[in-house]
């Protein structure tokens, strides 16, 4: 078992430039070497336009079982972060 987590984040700048889905190409690009199978992504409620590409080119929001329901993203910021 082997995990990896990387964080890319497109500043506001960047909205409209279809700048989400050439990162998206680029990892899946490169995923297959590593023995990756799953891309995770976040993106905010009210970016509708994010979420039509993401949802453009494959994924869906995050749900383990139809009985378990969606998933929900939540951190929690760390001491000295």
């Amino acid at each position: 078992l082997a995990a990896l987590q990387s964080s890319l984040i497109a500043g506001t700048s960047f909205n409209h430039t279809r700048c989400g889905g050439r990162e998206r190409e680029f990892l899946a690009e490169r995923r297959a070497p590593t023995g990756c199978c799953k891309l995770t992504l976040e993106v905010l409620e009210n970016n509708t336009p994010a979420q039509r590409l993401y949802e453009s080119v494959g994924f869906s929001q995050a749900q383990y079982s139809e009985a378990a329901g969606k998933a929900i993203f939540l951190w929690k910021l760390l001491p000295g972060a």
